[in-house]
């Protein structure tokens, strides 16, 4: 009896076209060049807890930042700078006071939220600061604004889409608020 030997008549393999093969090897490259580029975007992109703290310059930037201090900045940034600051929990956030500087932050999750400034020394680029007289207001940022009492004397006016906000009591501005803007 022969011992049973392997077959080795095996099917020639097809092979594939050029045209074909420059196609998927194209397809390929391009898949990896999207990843590429993908990644890299990724990194480019400041997530929000990636956020730096801006120069100090003393301005507030509707919708973006109070001196140094960004929306999106990790609190712990913010206490680097300014010392530890006193705790207060809200309903779903924390807010830090900051006296000595005349700052309050809200935070969720670690990060700047919104700041609440009472300093004067803080101001917009247009000079709007505490003390400021609300026709400032009005000229500055405009009419179109959300109106909101809090009794005779006291009002917010609400700069939504801009991200800022202003108490004022009388004529005169006590506080200014920076958060992100909200679309109308």
């Amino acid at each position: 009896m022969d011992p049973v030997s392997p077959r080795t008549d095996s099917p020639t393999p097809r092979r594939v076209s050029r045209p074909l093969a420059a196609l998927m090897l194209a397809a390929i490259l391009l898949g990896f060049l999207a990843a590429l580029g993908q990644c890299q975007a990724d990194r480019s992109a400041p997530s929000p807890s990636q956020a730096r703290p801006a120069r100090r310059d003393g301005l507030i930037v509707a919708g973006q930042r109070v001196d140094f201090i960004t929306l999106n900045l990790p609190i712990a940034q913010v206490e680097e700078v300014l010392g530890e600051g006193k705790v207060r929990p809200q309903a779903e956030s924390q807010l830090y006071l900051f006296d000595e500087v005349g700052v309050q932050i809200a935070t969720r999750s670690g990060l700047v939220e919104s700041i609440l400034v009472r300093a004067p020394e803080l101001k917009t680029s247009e000079g709007v600061a505490v003390g400021s007289d609300v026709d400032g207001v009005l000229r500055s940022f405009g009419n179109r604004y959300e109106y909101e009492a809090q009794s005779e004397e006291e009002y917010w006016l609400h700069y939504w889409p801009q991200g800022i906000h202003f108490s004022i009591q009388g004529t005169r501005v006590t506080r200014i608020m920076v958060a992100l803007p909200v679309l109308e």
